[in-house]
C-alpha cells in the first residue's frame, strides 16, 4: 500500500483528503464537460460512455456512492444519464459542488 501512495501526486493526495466525494465526482464531470462537452438543447452533452464503476475509479470512490450521487443529481435536474453519455443540464450548479 505504501508503494502505491508513492505513485500518487501530492496534489491528488491533498484532493482525496480534503475534497468530499461529491465534490470529486462533480469536478470530474465538470472537467469532462469542459474538455469534450458539446452544446445540446438540454445543456452540455458529454459523449463518453462511462459506467458508474469507471466514474468511481476516476474519482477514487465506490461505485455505490456514484450511483447515489447520479440518482440525486438526476432528481435535482443537474445531470441526465444516457446510453451515449451524460447531459449536464445545470453546469453552474454542478460546478458549485466542486
Amino acid at each position: 500500500p505504501v508503494a502505491l501512495l508513492a505513485e500518487v501526486s501530492p496534489a491528488r493526495l491533498e484532493e482525496l483528503a480534503e475534497v468530499p466525494v461529491e465534490g470529486r465526482v462533480a469536478r470530474l464531470i465538470t472537467r469532462l464537460s469542459n474538455e469534450v462537452g458539446l452544446p445540446d438543447a438540454r445543456g452540455t452533452f458529454v459523449p463518453l460512455k462511462l459506467s458508474r464503476v469507471e466514474i468511481a475509479q476516476l474519482a477514487s470512490c465506490r461505485s455505490e456512492t456514484v450511483i447515489r450521487l447520479m440518482t440525486r443529481w438526476k432528481e435535482q435536474g443537474l445531470v441526465l444519464t444516457q446510453r451515449e453519455g451524460l447531459v449536464i443540464t445545470e453546469p453552474d450548479r454542478l460546478a458549485a459542488l466542486c
